[in-house]
């Protein structure tokens, strides 16, 4: 699994289909955690990410399913 730290250093190496996806898992992760330092680190992951988007042209997220402590979460 890639954590969100990991993921984040390396962004330039992960495709879009792969960011979006860690999108989704952060956000379903974040949503869902208990512990409120793991749902800010997965806020600012999801964040990361659609800024990250955003720079590759993506504004309009596609629609996917999350995965709680999926890769890209934290």
């Amino acid at each position: 699994m890639i954590y969100s730290y990991d993921a984040i250093d390396k962004i330039d190496t992960f495709s879009d289909e792969e960011v979006i996806q860690f999108y989704h898992n952060s956000y379903e992760t974040q949503c869902h955690s208990l512990g409120h330092k793991k749902g800010e680190r997965n806020r600012y992951a999801t964040k990361f990410y659609k800024e990250e988007l955003a720079k590759r042209g993506i504004k309009n997220i596609p629609d996917r399913k999350g995965v709680f402590n999926g890769s890209g979460t934290s």
